[in-house]
């Protein structure tokens, strides 16, 4: 199908093949209608000037007769207007939106407190006390789990619990390893300086043998610690089928440079540590 257009009134219709024998395409003309010169004689049998009422379109009346009974219309369960029984005059009724708090039933913005005055507690402490016959606003803060602890002179300081009461409490400060030093089966390690200006050292070796069995020997240490109240620990090396033992000496025993231990034989061998504090160096 090709396209369709509109010919002259009185004209007639034609079809024209714009493609092939084999492929036709059809082109329609179609006349259009004469023009319309007659006249409405009447409407609904009115003849002139007719005027439609609502009724001759289906709408709805201007006004609706109430029967025997009246219409009563309430707010909150008070009549506040009434549409009386076969009432055929218009009657208007102004409702008007509730904007206020005690339209609606709400409590008021401030409330007066009578001879008595109210405390507000949390977990048993005062967090605040609303005077007796205040009127003016009173802002009491409370805060989820019994509130914080007072924050004067805790700069600084972090939050902790012991899952029932908060406290402040001081930070924990984690120090780095700043040096470590390794040779052979000797070394140590060096953490950087606390608050007081002091290094925590860890110290280790190994000493393979003793002059004399079951005396002891000092263990020079690579590193002189600050005092001689460092702790010392060692370990027997290797038993070769013999049961072997090391002893440290006490803690009056050692001196800041090294200290002193025994073996049951002078070749047992043992592996020590050393725990302390040594002079910050820098």
């Amino acid at each position: 199908m090709g396209y369709v257009s509109t010919g002259a009134a009185g004209t007639d219709a034609t079809v024209i093949n714009s493609g092939t024998s084999s492929a036709a395409v059809f082109d329609f003309v179609i006349p259009r209608g004469e023009d319309g010169t007659g006249t409405v004689a009447s409407v609904n049998g009115q003849t002139g000037t007719v005027v439609l009422t609502a009724t001759d379109v289906g709408a709805l009346p201007t006004s609706t007769t109430i029967g025997d009974g009246a219409v009563i219309f309430q707010k909150n369960g008070a009549a506040f207007n009434t549409i009386t029984a076969n009432q055929t005059s218009t009657t208007t009724i102004n409702y008007t939106i509730p904007t206020t708090a005690s339209d609606i039933g709400a409590l008021p913005d401030t409330t007066t407190i009578g001879a008595g005055s109210t405390t507000i507690q949390v977990n048993g402490t005062v967090a605040g006390t609303i005077n007796a016959n205040q009127t003016s606003d009173n802002t009491i803060n409370i805060v989820a789990g019994g509130g914080l602890p007072s924050q004067t002179g805790n700069s600084g300081k972090v939050l902790t619990t012991d899952g029932t009461d908060a406290s402040w409490g001081a930070t924990s400060t984690i120090y780095p390893v700043i040096e470590t030093y390794i040779s052979g089966t000797s070394g140590y390690r060096i953490w950087a300086a606390d608050s007081t200006s002091y290094r925590y050292c860890e110290q280790w070796g190994y000493k393979a043998t003793v002059s004399t069995a079951n005396t002891l020997e000092k263990v020079e240490l690579l590193k002189t610690y600050t005092d001689t109240n460092y702790q010392a620990i060692a370990t027997v090396a290797g038993t070769n089928g013999t049961s072997y033992t090391v002893k440290v000496g006490s803690a009056s025993q050692n001196e800041t440079d090294g200290f002193y231990i025994a073996m049951s034989n002078v070749s047992a061998g043992a592996w020590w540590r050393t725990f302390g504090y040594i002079v910050d160096e820098v």
